[in-house]
């Protein structure tokens, strides 16, 4: 295709020549994953931007064009190729590109011939961080810069008024501006037009994966995620089935199982982490079977293919593992009619996906470990003060709604201090800890064991009535007699308690109310002579309630 070297009087042509150039450079950001897409046009000594992409600096590239120009001839030798270099190398002689730019930690570039075989340009990417080209982004380089090829002159440079909103292009002394293209853009190949369509396809996934990301980022809790992945993978890999199994590793069993589309094949929460290629090496790969649960719960996995045996189900096995190498589990997802093989395209998307919900369940994890210093004590690991702060009054006001009483047993260890001064503060602390535990056995799920403070504790029953909160006092008591603390192999010998009991409302309608009247029924039982259990003296006009 000839270029003119005439002014150029069709502004229309050359602004949809100047287009086409630009929608090339966006192609090239987007296939290269940075932000910055340039060509450079060599003429008669001058060195020159004709069309640049994406991000605005504050300085100009222009400094740049005739060093990058020479250093990607300089690469490429003979046959055009790509050349990159990132900031871990050499960048530009003299370290131009780190002088005159310093965010630029990446380029690449392939040189664009002319139509008579000349290097008369250069289509360039710029990146801000450290990057490398996959090879399938070669490829695409390789073809942009033979498409870019017809629109490069011959001869001289042609002079156009059209104007281009992307800097920089460099003025000339009449203040219009300069592009050297033909005024005939040449038609789009069917290879080109095919990577536009893989690239938009690859687009659309892209922005599903994002997507998904942020309705995974919504979820405040395990629960909401483990109610919203369904749907989302079932919407994003339409056509597949798949399932999630989430593994507790310091139980060694999987303790969470997501499955969703045709034939699923769930697996009982009590299996064992199977011997997995995806969970060991951290590696995703294909398999003829994913982690199926036989009827014996036995579980297996195979690095068998559907290419030595056609009649199995390809399995696409990805693990859900964080940057850190915490591993929560595997994404596996097949085609439950045809069994074909996933494609890598999907495959790319299934690893970025698992890498989305790990990323999720390590932020819930995080949020968990927090809340749980938050509201536990350190020592007991009982609940602390300021959960019970936090929770009574809601109890109460839940009791106050359903009409049911509400009991706070408030128990302290007798002489605690003077075991503390008899056998030190580490057999002491190694004590409240023990007492947690037995404590523990005896309340219920809906129960609620507090460390109020020093050797202090609370129990808050909801649904309990006074007679009834006795009893368990009682209980709590009596069989403490019987256990034996050891500290550093040392019998300590056995400790007693007193307890007072409040009620909702006989006793008070607040929290401020309650633990006042059960600090005093504990102050009275102390007073007269410990090891026993007091109850707090009934208010009068106080509502009355049904007792469980």
């Amino acid at each position: 295709m000839a270029a003119l070297s005439t002014s150029v009087t069709s502004v229309s042509d050359n602004e949809a020549i100047v287009l086409d150039l630009e929608r090339l450079m966006h192609i090239a950001c987007f296939n290269s994953r940075v932000p910055i897409a340039l060509l450079i046009l060599h003429q008669t000594s001058v060195y020159r931007i004709v069309c640049q992409v994406g991000w605005a600096l504050e300085q100009s590239l222009e400094s740049l064009a005739e060093p990058l120009f020479h250093a990607v001839q300089a690469g490429s030798p003979g046959h055009p190729k790509v050349v990159q270099e990132s900031s871990d190398g050499v960048l530009l002689p003299n370290n131009k590109l780190t002088t005159f730019l310093p965010p630029l930690q990446f380029w690449a570039g392939i040189p664009v011939q002319a139509a008579d075989g000349q290097q008369k340009g250069a289509l360039i990417v710029l990146d801000t961080v450290p990057h490398r080209l996959l090879p399938q982004q070669i490829d695409a380089l390789q073809l942009l810069a033979q498409t870019l090829s017809p629109y490069l002159p011959i001869d001289a440079p042609v002079t156009t008024e059209a104007q281009t909103s992307i800097p920089p292009l460099l003025p000339s002394e009449s203040g219009v501006q300069e592009i050297s293209v033909s005024l005939t853009p040449p038609p789009v190949t069917k290879p080109l037009e095919a990577e536009i369509l893989r690239l938009q396809e690859e687009n659309c996934r892209l922005q599903l994966v994002q997507n998904l990301s942020l309705a995974l980022q919504a979820c405040e809790s395990l629960d909401e995620v483990y109610a919203a992945l369904p749907n989302l993978l079932g919407s994003f890999c339409s056509g597949m089935s798949g399932q999630i199994l989430l593994i507790n590793c310091q139980q060694g069993q999987i303790a969470q199982t997501i499955y969703w589309g045709k034939s699923p094949y769930p697996t009982p929460p009590s299996c064992a982490i199977p011997d997995c290629s995806a969970i060991h090496t951290q590696q995703p790969h294909e398999c003829k079977q994913a982690l199926w649960v036989q009827s014996n719960y036995e579980t297996y996995c195979t690095s068998a293919t559907l290419a030595q045996d056609p009649a199995g189900q390809c399995c696409f096995c990805s693990p859900i593992a964080t940057l850190n190498g915490q591993t929560f589990g595997v994404l596996s997802l097949w085609h439950p009619v045809s069994g074909e093989r996933i494609s890598e395209t999907d495959q790319r998307s299934i690893v970025a996906i698992a890498q989305h919900i790990a990323f999720t369940l390590e932020r819930l994890e995080q949020i968990e470990n927090l809340r749980h210093k938050t509201i536990r004590d350190p020592l007991t690991g009982l609940f602390n003060r300021l959960y019970l702060k936090e929770i009574l009054p809601q109890l109460l006001h839940r009791a106050e709604r359903n009409h049911q009483p509400i009991s706070v047993v408030m128990i302290d260890i007798d002489h605690f201090k003077r075991f503390n001064d008899q056998h030190g503060h580490q057999a002491g602390d190694q004590v409240l800890r023990d007492f947690s535990v037995f404590l523990k056995g005896f309340v219920r799920a809906t129960d609620l064991a507090c460390r109020y403070g020093g050797e202090e504790f609370i129990l808050i029953l909801p649904n309990v009535c006074q007679s009834k909160a006795r009893q368990i006092a009682d209980r709590i008591r009596h069989g403490l007699q019987y256990v034996t603390l050891k500290f550093a192999g040392r019998e300590l010998g056995s400790i007693t308690l007193s307890a007072g009991i409040a009620s909702f409302p006989q006793n008070g309608v607040s929290d401020e109310e309650l633990i006042a009247a059960a600090d005093a029924a504990l102050y009275q039982a102390k007073t007269h002579g410990r090891n026993r259990v007091r109850i707090a003296a009934y208010q009068e006009n106080m509502p009355d309630t049904q007792s469980a």
